[in-house]
């Protein structure tokens, strides 16, 4: 699932999450895995980051639903990694 929190008082640090379904654990206590997420810097560009097995990809984009988008066609990739 996508969330943002784009005018959510209180949240600075990311902007939107990519969240996935995950057994209740000590890292998932909510029951949701972040697999990505972004955040807007000062000169308005969004980096998002993707969390995968070989570490985190960072891109870079102008508007928030390239951000979004961005992060919601890798989930099948983030998928694919965690299944072997």
């Amino acid at each position: 699932m996508l969330v943002t929190t784009s005018g959510l008082r209180g949240v600075q640090l990311v902007h939107g999450a990519l969240l996935r379904r995950h057994a209740f654990s000590a890292a998932a206590p909510f029951g949701y895995e972040c697999l990505g997420h972004y955040r807007r810097f000062t000169d308005g560009t969004l980096h998002t980051t993707l969390h995968t097995a070989q570490g985190q990809t960072t891109r870079i984009f102008s508007t928030e639903v390239d951000a979004l988008v961005d992060l919601w066609s890798s989930r099948r990739h983030v998928d694919q990694e965690t299944l072997f």
